[in-house]
C-alpha cells in the first residue's frame, strides 16, 4: 500500500506541475501583451498605477467581474488596499488622457471610442477586449 500511495502522489504532482507551467507561460505572454499595450497608449511603468492596471486587466481577462471584485482579488498580490488601487489606476488613466497619448488607442481600435477621459472600468474593458482579439497569446 505504501508503494501504491507513493506512485499516485508522483502522478498527481506531475499533473499539477504541468498545469502550473502552462498557466505561468500563458500569464507571461498575457502580461507582455498588456505591458506593450499600456506603453503604446502612453502609460509609463514608473507610476504605481501601471502595475495595478496590469494586474487588473489580467484579472478581468481571466474572469469577467465587477471592478470591486477585481480590486479585491489583486489587492493581496500588490499589497495595497482597494481604494489605493482605484485611485492609482484613475491617476494613470487621467495623466495619459491629459497628455493626449490616450488618443492612440482610438487608432489602434480602428474606431473612435474615447471622446472623453474613460473611467477605470471602461479602460480595463477596452484594453482586455483589445488583448483578447488582437493578442498573440489567443
Amino acid at each position: 500500500k505504501a508503494i501504491r500511495r507513493q506512485r499516485q502522489m508522483c502522478i498527481r504532482d506531475r499533473k499539477c506541475y504541468n498545469v502550473n507551467i502552462k498557466y505561468t507561460y500563458w500569464s507571461a505572454i498575457m502580461q507582455t501583451e498588456i505591458t506593450e499595450l499600456l506603453l503604446k497608449v502612453g502609460i509609463m511603468p514608473n507610476k504605481q498605477g501601471f502595475k495595478f492596471l496590469l494586474y487588473a486587466i489580467e484579472a478581468y481577462i481571466e474572469e469577467y467581474s465587477t471592478l470591486k471584485k477585481i480590486y479585491e482579488r489583486i489587492s493581496p498580490a500588490v499589497k495595497s488596499n482597494v481604494y489605493t488601487i482605484d485611485s492609482s489606476i484613475r491617476n494613470v488613466i487621467h495623466s495619459a488622457y491629459n497628455s493626449k497619448k490616450l488618443e492612440k488607442f482610438n487608432g489602434m481600435l480602428g474606431i473612435k471610442v474615447i471622446d472623453e477621459c474613460p473611467t477605470n472600468g471602461e479602460f480595463i474593458a477596452l484594453a482586455s477586449q483589445y488583448i483578447l482579439f488582437n493578442g498573440e497569446g489567443r
